[in-house]
């Protein structure tokens, strides 16, 4: 399973990572959406650097 996190203040962290999930056909959420013993194959973290 491919899971996608983002955390974004301005929101352009947000748009690459939904933009991103969108080609891999997955749904990206908020790094504070717990994965709830999720099996995580990849894992995707967006974090903007100010």
């Amino acid at each position: 399973m491919i899971v996608i996190r983002y955390c974004s203040k301005t929101g352009n962290t947000k748009k690459m990572a939904e933009l991103i999930a969108e080609k891999l056909g997955v749904k990206a959420e908020s790094v504070a959406t717990p994965l709830s013993g999720q099996v995580v194959d990849i894992l995707l973290l967006g974090e903007q650097f100010i």
